[in-house]
């Protein structure tokens, strides 16, 4: 009998609409909220945008959805993501094409 792979993990629309809320919220609640106080570092909008979104991501797939503790796998996909979020947000805040 075929199973699904329980390695995989899987979205379901709940965990996409929290991505996105989470995604929307990182990138530009915070960063407004930022410049609204007067705070205009760079790098400090670089480590806020990265942070949510690499978190979320692990969170929703192996914490909500296959009920697994926060362990290396999470912090590994945590590490990847954020490395991988912050270079694209300091091409956006470097670049000017961040809000």
């Amino acid at each position: 009998m075929l199973r699904q792979n329980e390695k995989l993990p899987y979205f379901t629309i709940k965990t996409a609409f929290i991505v996105l809320g989470v995604s929307l919220i990182g990138s530009l609640v915070i960063p407004l909220l930022l410049d609204a106080m007067g705070i205009g570092y760079n790098w400090l909008k670089v480590i806020v945008t990265a942070i949510p979104f690499a978190f979320i991501v692990p969170y929703t797939t192996l914490v909500m959805q296959k009920g697994k503790k926060m362990d290396l796998s999470f912090w590994t996909i945590f590490i990847l993501l954020f490395a991988l979020t912050a270079l694209i947000t300091y091409v956006w805040v470097f670049e000017g094409v961040f809000i």
